[in-house]
């Protein structure tokens, strides 16, 4: 999946009510995103993307999908 389509999915989830905690369970469990806590900072890792943020759920995916969709934009003005 690329990056556009993980913040369509993601923010598809979100929207329809999904639990943040359940969207990111299932992004571990079938993209390997990999989800930290250091020094009271949570880390969402997910295809090359890290979103940090204080709290976790909601804040933390929009963090992630912030910074996918930089990492996208990036990508297009080359």
């Amino acid at each position: 999946m690329m990056l556009g389509q993980y913040v369509l999915a993601i923010r598809s989830s979100l929207d329809s009510g999904e639990s943040p905690r359940k969207i990111i369970a299932a992004l571990e469990r079938d993209h390997g995103a990999q989800l930290k806590l250091i020094g009271g900072t949570y880390h969402l890792c997910l295809a090359t993307i890290t979103g940090t943020s204080r709290a976790s759920g909601d804040v933390l995916l929009e963090a992630w999908m912030r910074a996918a969709q930089r990492q996208v934009e990036l990508e297009r003005a080359r």
